[in-house]
C-alpha cells in the first residue's frame, strides 16, 4: 500500500523503510545535551556534528550552550520517520551524531534508528578525555570513485523527486563504477521493489547486505521482497540475520514476518516463540495485532482454549477492530475452519505501528505517577493518556488532585534533571550516592541535598538535615517520596555517617505524535520540561492528547494531518477531548455512522465527501462550533439499527441535526455532557422494520397516521420521551398509554421522582393519577405544612421501595401501597393518614417499629444494630405512640428517621456527630417559584447551621455518597456481609480509626477503675514561676462541681503514659510551613517517653488517620515525613473526628492541632466542634499560623476550644517559632495529671462548671477543663 502523508505526526510504517525520501519532509526539532562522564556540563562550548557513510565531510549542526550544555538539533525527516543526511538531498545514508572538541572523544547517537525522531529529547552525548580512551571511534566514511560521484548525485536528485524510473539508470551506473558502494545497491533494491520487480529487488538487496552487513534497513527491505515472493525459508533466514544486527529491537515487525514465515512452514512452535518475542520487546504495545496472530498460531497447533483466550484478549483491547465480527465467528468455530493464511496479514494496516513515539518520563513512570497523584501507575503505553485524563478530569464533587499539585509536579521535573546530573549514570538510570566521607563526597552530597531543598549541619558524629535556602525547597523535598525513598532512613544514615544511595530510573512512555510535539513546542518557554510539563501548564494540550490517545494511530494521524495539531489545541481542544474518539479511518476514507449508504448524507452536512479525508474532518470540527461533531459522535456511538434509522433519508438526518443544533448545549460548555439528546439518538426503541416503538404506544405521543419524524420532531416532548425510554428499560415492563401520557404531562414536575418509578415497576395509570392528586393538594398547603406532607410522603414511598427490595412486598403490592400513601396524606392531618397507611402496609401488629424493622425491611444482625444505633444518634422518635396532632413534626421525624436509619451508616462522621442532621432535612424547596419535588442533594456547609439534606429519597443513596469517605470508626453497614458473602474489608482509614479506639493506653496499674459515668479532667500544675509541680498524689487534689466538692475517684500521675494525637493541616497553603512543622513534630516524638503513644492525623478536604496509636514512634515519624500539602481545609471535621476516636481510649490523652487557615471544606460547624471538645474534655493544644491569624473568629474559636479543655492556644507569627511551641507542648505532656470524679446524678442536663484545685498549696496554679456536659 502506498504510504499516506501525515503532517506533523510521523508514522513509522512497517515494511516501507525505503532508503530515500518520499515527496513530503518535515522539520523536526529535538533537544539534546552534551555532558562529561560524571554528568557535569563542559566548561566550554562544543560543536555538534553529523557523520554520514558516503560523505567526505561531517555536517556541522551547531554549538552547545556554555551554561547548560544543551543544543537544539534540526532534522529533515520524511514521512517514514527517516532522517535525511543533510540539506543537500542525501537520504537514508547511515549517519550518526557526535560532539567534537579538541582533547575529547564523544559517544555517538545512531540516526539510522527510526525511533530517534519519536522522542523530543535526544540521549545525552558523553565526552571522554582522549587520555582515558584506548581507541578512537572511526568515522564511517567511504571513498567513492570520481567516476561514480556524478551518477550518484543524479540518482539522489531523482530519488528526492520520487522519479523511481528515472533513478534506475544512474543507480546502475553507480554500482557499475563503484561495485562495493553498498548504499547504491540498497537504493537500487528499493527502486526495484517500487517497480514491482521483486526478483531484482531481492538480488540487489542481497548484494547490499553482503557488502555491508551492519545497516539494518536493507535487511528489512530484503525481508519484504522475499515475503512478496512468498519465499518463506528465505524470509525466516534473513529475519534471523536482522535480529543479530538489530540489537535494540528497532524493527519489531521483523518478528511478525519471521513468525508468519515459520507459520507458513508449519513450524508452529518457533512461530509462537517469535510472536512472544515481538510481544516481549514491544514495550509500548504498538503491535496490537500480535495478540491476534498468536491466537491463529495456537489454533493451528490445536490449542483451542489458549487460542480463544488470545483472540478474546485482542478483541477486548480493540473492541472497534474492523474484523471484530469475523473474529467472533472464528472463536465460535475454532478447529472447524481451514487454517488462516497469515501471509495476508503482512499487508494489513493493523500490523503497522501507530503514529506514536516515546519520550522520557522524569523520575520514571511510578515516581511521576505518585507525584501527579494518578489513581494507579499506568503502563508505558498508557502513561501520557492517563496523565492527561487526570489533568482534564472534572467533577464537582471531587477535587482534581493532579491540578492541585501542579506546583509540585512542575518543580519535580527540574529536580530530577538536577539530581541526574549529580548522579552516577547506569544503563537503567542514575544512582544518587550520599556520603560524608571525604571532601569531594561531602561537596557532592551538599549539592544533591541543596537540590532537594535541604542543607547539612553537623550533629554529633554525623550530620542532620535542615531547611535549605531554596524558596521552592518544600516542593522539591517531595521528590524523595515520589522515588520511594524513606526520608527517615536517609536522615538516620547521615546522622550516623553512613552512605545512603537511591536510584532514579530512566524510563520512557508512549507519546502519540512523537516528535510532532517537539516541533509544536519549539520556542514555548513553559515547555522546558517537555510534554509532561506543557500538558499540565496548558490544559488545552492535555485535552487534545487525551482525545488523540483514545483513538487508533491511523485515525489520530489523519485527524492531526487534516485539522492541524496547532488548530486542535488552539481552537478545538474541548471537542477533541470529548468527541475525537468517534473519528475512524479505514483505508482511504472516513467510516461514517450509517455506513456506505449514509456517506452522501454526511458529505452534504460536512461539505466534503468522507473519501476526501482532510476536508471532511475539517468540516466536522469547524461547522457550528462543534455541534456537527457532537451530533456525529452521538450517532457514531449508537448501535447499527439507530444509525440506520437516523440516516435513512437526507431529510431525516438534516431535520434531526437541526433539532440537535437548536436544543443541545454548546459542545465544550459546562452544560455539555451526555444527556437526553444522546438518549434519543442512541436508545429510542426502533424495531427491525425501522419503526419507533414509543413508550406507552404510538398514540400516547401522536396520531397513528403520523410518521415517526412528524411525532418526534413536531409533537413529542423529546426530553420527556427520553426519560420514559430510560424508565421502561429500567422497569423491565412496558408502560400503558395513559400512564405514559400522565408521566409526559407531568415530567417537568416529576423528573426527580423517576428514581422511585424505576424501582416500582408495577406503577400504573391509577398510581400516577393518585400522585397527580396528591401533588395538587400539597401545592395548596402553606410552606411548613407542605414540607411535612412531602417529607412523610417521600419517607413512606422510600419505605415501600426498601420493602420491595427486601422481598416483603411484591411489585403489585408495592404499587397498591404507593396509591394508598398518595391518598392517605390529606389535610387537615396528613400525619395521621401517613401512620395509618404504614400500619396497613406493615400488617396488623401491636408494635409498629418492630413490624417495620422485621416484617417490611427484614433487618437482622449488624444491619439491625446499625439501624438502632442511628436512630439513637439522631434521637429518632419511635413510631409507636408518636403524637399525630396537626402541625407536629414528630411523625415526620419518626418516618424520615426510619429511612435515615435504613440507608445511612451510624459510622459516618456526619450522622454520628451532628444530632440535628435529621431535623434539618428540607423536603420542599423554598423561593418564589418553588419546585414541588426538588432533587435529592447534600448541602455541605461549615457555617453555623452545618450541612443538611434536601429533596426526597429517590436518589438519596447517590446524594449521600460523599459521607462514605468521612467516617468515625468502622461503619457498621459496610461490614455487614451479604447473604453468603464475607464481611467487607475496611479501608486503611477505617482500620486506623478502629485501631485508635481499641489500642491500650499507658500503665493500667495507675488507673482506678469505676462503674457508671466518670468525668475525667486532665490537669497541669505549675508554681508562680511557671515551674511544673510534680509528684503530687490523689489526696492533694480536689474537684468542685458547680461549687460542690467531689472526691477524686480515679487518678493518674505524671508517670503514666499519655496518648497524643497529632493533627496536622496539610491543605495546599501549608507548602512552605510543612518542613519546619515536620522537624518540630519529629522532635516532639523524640521527647515522648517509651510509655507514651502517638497517632498521626491529617486534614485537607477530608480527615485521614495516617498512623494509629502506638508506642512505636518510628511509624509516626515515617508518616510525618511523607506528608505533603494539597487541597483545602476541613479543620472542624478534624477536631470532631479525633475527639470521637479518643473518646474510647482510657488514660491521659491530648490533642495537638496545627492549622494555617480557616475552615472551607467541613461538613460540620465550628459550634459543633467546640461543643464536642467541651463534652469530651480532652486537652487540645491549638496552634494557629499564617493565614489563620487573619481570621479573628477562627482565632477566638481555637482559643475557646483550648482553654475550655485544659489545653493551650498558640499563635505563631514566624515559622521559626514552631519549634519553641512544640517544645512547650512536649513539657506539658510530660508533667500532666489525670483526675476523675463521679458527677452528681439527677435530671440536670447541659453545661456544668468544674474547678480542679490542689489542697493547701499556695501559689500553685492548675490548668484543666472548665466543665462538662451532663447527659
Amino acid at each position: 500500500m502506498p504510504p499516506r502523508v501525515h503532517v506533523l505526526l510521523i508514522p513509522v510504517l512497517a515494511g516501507l523503510a525505503f532508503p530515500f525520501p518520499a515527496s513530503a519532509q518535515h522539520d523536526v526539532y529535538l533537544r539534546g545535551k552534551v555532558v562529561m562522564e560524571d554528568g557535569s556540563v563542559p566548561e566550554y562550548m562544543v560543536t555538534v556534528q553529523r557523520i554520514c557513510y558516503g560523505m567526505q565531510q561531517p555536517v556541522r549542526e551547531g554549538l552547545t550552550s556554555r551554561k547548560t550544555g544543551e543544543f537544539v538539533l534540526r532534522l529533515f525527516v520524511n514521512e517514514l520517520g527517516q532522517v535525511y543526511s543533510g540539506t543537500n538531498g542525501y537520504a537514508g545514508l547511515p549517519c550518526s551524531l557526535e560532539a567534537s572538541h579538541p582533547g575529547v572523544i564523544s559517544s555517538r547517537i545512531d540516526l539510522t534508528d527510526r525511533r530517534i525522531t519519536l522522542n523530543p529529547r535526544l540521549p545525552d552525548l558523553i565526552l571522554t578525555p582522549k587520555s582515558q580512551s584506548a581507541t578512537l571511534l572511526v568515522k564511517a566514511n567511504v571513498s567513492l570513485p570520481r567516476a561514480a560521484s556524478r551518477s550518484w548525485e543524479l540518482a539522489v536528485k531523482r530519488l528526492t523527486s520520487n522519479d523511481w524510473d528515472g533513478s534506475e539508470a544512474p543507480l546502475r551506473a553507480t554500482v557499475q563504477a563503484a561495485p562495493k558502494f553498498a548504499p547504491a545497491w540498497a537504493a537500487l533494491g528499493g527502486v526495484s521493489s517500487r517497480q514491482g520487480k521483486m526478483d531484482e529487488a531481492r538480488r540487489t538487496l542481497e548484494r547490499a547486505v553482503e557488502l555491508d552487513p551492519k545497516p539494518i534497513a536493507p535487511y528489512q527491505m530484503l525481508v519484504q521482497a522475499q515475503a512478496g515472493l512468498k519465499d518463506w525459508p528465505a524470509v525466516a533466514a534473513t529475519c534471523d540475520k536482522l535480529f543479530a544486527v538489530d540489537t535494540k529491537h528497532a524493527y519489531l515487525e521483523a518478528y511478525l514476518y519471521s513468525a508468519t514465515a515459520l507459520y507458513q512452514l508449519h513450524n508452529y512452535d518457533q512461530a509462537l516463540a517469535r510472536i512472544d518475542d515481538a510481544i516481549r520487546f514491544d514495550r509500548l504495545h504498538e503491535f496490537k495485532r500480535a495478540e491476534y496472530i498468536r491466537g491463529i498460531v495456537l489454533e493451528a497447533k490445536g490449542d483451542y482454549d489458549a487460542a480463544a483466550k488470545n483472540l478474546r484478549s485482542y478483541l477486548a483491547a480493540n473492541p472497534r477492530a474492523k474484523e471484530a465480527a469475523a473474529i467472533h465467528q472464528r472463536i465460535e468455530n475454532l478447529g472447524k475452519e481451514p487454517p488462516a493464511d497469515l501471509s495476508e496479514e503482512l499487508s494489513s494496516l493493523d500490523l503497522n505501528m501507530a503514529a506514536t513515539g516515546e519520550t522520557q518520563v522524569p523520575g520514571g513512570i511510578k515516581a511521576f505517577s505518585t507525584i501527579a497523584q494518578l489513581p494507579a501507575t499506568p503502563t508505558p503505553h498508557d502513561f501520557f493518556l492517563e496523565y492527561c485524563r487526570a489533568i482534564t478530569a472534572s467533577r464537582l464533587d471531587l477535587p482534581n488532585r493532579t491540578l492541585e499539585d501542579q506546583e509540585t509536579i512542575v518543580d519535580f521535573i527540574p529536580t530530577i534533571a538536577a539530581l541526574e546530573s549529580l548522579g552516577e549514570r547506569t544503563e537503567r538510570g542514575s544512582v544518587i550516592r550520599l556520603s560524608t566521607t571525604g571532601d569531594a563526597a561531602l561537596r557532592r552530597t551538599r549539592a544533591i541535598l541543596a537540590e532537594l531543598g535541604w542543607k547539612l549541619v553537623p550533629s554529633g558524629e554525623g550530620y542532620a538535615l535542615e531547611e535549605g535556602i531554596r524558596k521552592d525547597g518544600a516542593l522539591r523535598q517531595r521528590a524523595l517520596a515520589g522515588l520511594g525513598v524513606e526520608e527517615l532512613d536517609l536522615r538516620n544514615a547521615l546522622l550516623h555517617a553512613r552512605e545512603f544511595t537511591f536510584e532514579i530510573p530512566r524510563e520512557t512512555a508512549r507519546l502519540v505524535g512523537g516528535a510532532a510535539w517537539s516541533l509544536l513546542l519549539k520556542g514555548v518557554p513553559e515547555a522546558a520540561g517537555g510534554p509532561a510539563e506543557i500538558f499540565l501548564r496548558d490544559r488545552r494540550f492535555a485535552r487534545v492528547y487525551a482525545g488523540l490517545g483514545g483513538m487508533d494511530g491511523e485515525s489520530a494521524a489523519a485527524l492531526v494531518s487534516s485539522v492541524g495539531l496547532a488548530n486542535l489545541i488552539v481552537k478545538y481542544s474541548a471537542i477533541t477531548a470529548a468527541f475525537a474518539d468517534s473519528v475512524e479511518i479505514s483505508g482511504t476514507k472516513v467510516v461514517v455512522p450509517g455506513g456506505v449508504k449514509a456517506e452522501a448524507l454526511w458529505a452534504k452536512l460536512a461539505g466534503a465527501k468522507p473519501q476526501a479525508i482532510a476536508p471532511f474532518l475539517r468540516g466536522l470540527f469547524e461547522k457550528d462550533q462543534g455541534r456537527l461533531l457532537a451530533f456525529y459522535h452521538a450517532l457514531a456511538h449508537a448501535d447499527e439499527r439507530h444509525q440506520q434509522f437516523f440516516t435513512q433519508t437526507p431529510e431525516r438526518v438534516e431535520a434531526f441535526y437541526k433539532w440537535y443544533h437548536d436544543t443541545a448545549p454548546v459542545p465544550g460548555s459546562v452544560l455539555a455532557s451526555k444527556g437526553w439528546h444522546e438518549e434519543i439518538l442512541q436508545s429510542i426503541p426502533v424495531d427491525a422494520s425501522g419503526r419507533v416503538q414509543f413508550p406507552g404506544g404510538r398514540t400516547a405521543w401522536g396520531k397513528d397516521s403520523e410518521t415517526d419524524d412528524e411525532i418526534l420532531l413536531r409533537r413529542a416532548p423529546l426530553e420527556a420521551l427520553a426519560a420514559l425510554v430510560h424508565l421502561e428499560q429500567k422497569r423491565g415492563t412496558p408502560l400503558s398509554g395513559p400512564a405514559a401520557q400522565l408521566l409526559a404531562r407531568n415530567y417537568g414536575e416529576w423528573r426527580n421522582l423517576f428514581g422511585y418509578f424505576e424501582k416500582l415497576p408495577a406503577l400504573d395509570e391509577a398510581a400516577f393519577h393518585a400522585l397527580e392528586t396528591f401533588a395538587t393538594e400539597a401545592a395548596k398547603a402553606p410552606e411548613r405544612d407542605r414540607n411535612l406532607m412531602l417529607g412523610e410522603w417521600h419517607s413512606l414511598v422510600q419505605i415501600i421501595v426498601l420493602a420491595s427490595k427486601a422481598g416483603s412486598l411484591s411489585a403489585g403490592q408495592a404499587s397498591q401501597a404507593f396509591q394508598q400513601v398518595c391518598g392517605a396524606l390529606r389535610p387537615p392531618n396528613p400525619s395521621a393518614g401517613a401512620l395509618s397507611a404504614l400500619r396497613s402496609i406493615a400488617g396488623v401488629a401491636p408494635d409498629l417499629d418492630e413490624a417495620l424493622i422485621s416484617h417490611l425491611l427484614h433487618l437482622t444482625g449488624r444491619r439491625r444494630e446499625a439501624f438502632e444505633e442511628l436512630r439513637k444518634l439522631q434521637d429518632v422518635p419511635r413510631l409507636n405512640g408518636v403524637a399525630t396532632e396537626p402541625g407536629s413534626s414528630a411523625p415526620l421525624h419518626a418516618l424520615s428517621g426510619a429511612v435515615y436509619a435504613a440507608m445511612l451508616d451510624p459510622g459516618y462522621l456526619l450522622t454520628a456527630e451532628d444530632q440535628q442532621l435529621l431535623r434539618k432535612h428540607r423536603f420542599a424547596a423554598g423561593g418564589s417559584a418553588p419546585q414541588m419535588f426538588p432533587p435529592s442533594s447534600l448541602q455541605v456547609s461549615s457555617g453555623p447551621a452545618g450541612s443538611n439534606f434536601e429533596g426526597g429519597f429517590a436518589t438519596f443513596e447517590e446524594a449521600a455518597q460523599p459521607l462514605r469517605g468521612r467516617t468515625a470508626g468502622v461503619p457498621l453497614m459496610e461490614t455487614e456481609p451479604a447473604s453468603g458473602a464475607p464481611a467487607a474489608v475496611p479501608g486503611p482509614r477505617q482500620e486506623a480509626a478502629a485501631a485508635s479506639e481499641t489500642a491500650p493506653a499507658g500503665d493500667a496499674d495507675l488507673v482506678f477503675q469505676a462503674r457508671g459515668r466518670v468525668v475525667e479532667a486532665y490537669a497541669t500544675v505549675t508554681d508562680s514561676h511557671g515551674r511544673y509541680a510534680d509528684d503530687l498524689n490523689p489526696e492533694q487534689f480536689s474537684v468542685l462541681e458547680e461549687g460542690e466538692s467531689k472526691p477524686v475517684f480515679a487518678f493518674e500521675s505524671r508517670m503514666a503514659g499519655v496518648s497524643v494525637a497529632m493533627v496536622f493541616d496539610t491543605s495546599g497553603s501549608m507548602v512552605s510551613t510543612l518542613p519546619k512543622l515536620k522537624s518540630a513534630a519529629l522532635q516532639l516524638l523524640d521527647d515522648l517517653r517509651p510509655v507514651d503513644s502517638a497517632a498521626v492525623y491529617t486534614f485537607d478536604d477530608t480527615v485521614t488517620a495516617r498512623v494509629p496509636f502506638s508506642e512505636d514512634k518510628e511509624a509516626a515519624k515515617r508518616a510525618i515525613l511523607k506528608l505533603h500539602a494539597c487541597g483545602v481545609t476541613a479543620l472542624y471535621e478534624a477536631l470532631i473526628r479525633v475527639n470521637h476516636d479518643l473518646a474510647a481510649r482510657a488514660g491521659k490523652k491530648a490533642i495537638i492541632v496545627f492549622t494555617d487557615g480557616a475552615d472551607n471544606a467541613s461538613m460540620l460547624s465550628a459550634g459543633l466542634a467546640i461543643q464536642k471538645a467541651k463534652q469530651r474534655g480532652v486537652p487540645i493544644f491549638t496552634i494557629a499560623q499564617g493565614g489563620a491569624l487573619f481570621h479573628p473568629e477562627l482565632v477566638s474559636e481555637l482559643h475557646n476550644i483550648a482553654q475550655s479543655t485544659g489545653g493551650v492556644p498558640f499563635l505563631i507569627h514566624k515559622t521559626a517559632e514552631i519549634a519553641d511551641v512544640f517544645e512547650r507542648i512536649s513539657q506539658d505532656l510530660a508533667h500532666g495529671y489525670m483526675v476523675a470524679f463521679q458527677p452528681t446524678s439527677g435530671e440536670h442536663r447541659g453545661w456544668r462548671k468544674i474547678n480542679v484545685e490542689v489542697k493547701g498549696a499556695k501559689g500553685l496554679q492548675v490548668r484543666a477543663r472548665q466543665g462538662y456536659y451532663a447527659e
